[in-house]
């Protein structure tokens, strides 16, 4: 860590302002990034990529990682049957939903709607896997809540709801 761990300076540098909490600026490395001021601190995001610039695995997201195993499953044994995530993986790919989300609204209110697009088609792609997954195996429970920009899909202990019809 550089200097002091204090952010005081940082904070009276720029004031909360409800309306004004949204900028984009340059790192250290010259790319942008999206930072939004909160009352009580600061939250960065990557404009692409995954939201925290995480690479799980080298992948761009748990998403490609485990629709990559998906198809390679399906390559080796024909079809996604027996094809399964654990509790672990519904929870990094849960956890990585809502990063996208997080960032896609606020890339909504700022009018940037190339990358709300691809962070919300990739919340839907999550969850086709998902209900992919969940075809595979019908032993699974998971309740799903969608809307139409967003999908948040929750292992749980409650009995089974679709995320859309089927």
């Amino acid at each position: 860590m550089y200097g002091t761990a204090d952010l005081s300076d940082f904070f009276r540098s720029w004031k909360y302002d409800s309306d004004n909490q949204v900028r984009i600026i340059k790192a250290d490395d010259g790319r942008d990034v999206l930072q939004i001021r909160q009352p009580l601190g600061v939250e960065q995001y990557e404009l692409d990529g995954r939201p925290d610039g995480q690479t799980p695995e080298g992948h761009s997201s748990w998403l490609e990682l485990f629709q990559e195993r998906l198809e390679r499953h399906i390559e080796e044994n024909g079809s996604e049957a027996g094809f399964v995530l654990s509790h672990d993986d519904f929870l990094l790919l849960q956890n990585e939903g809502l990063l996208n989300y997080y960032r896609y609204l606020v890339l909504f209110q700022i009018g940037d709607f190339e990358r709300t697009a691809r962070d919300t088609g990739q919340n839907l792609a999550l969850c086709e896997l998902v209900r992919s997954t969940r075809r595979a195996t019908r032993t699974r429970r998971t309740s799903c809540n969608t809307g139409p920009t967003s999908c948040a899909c929750t292992p749980s202990p409650r009995p089974w709801f679709p995320c859309t019809g089927s």
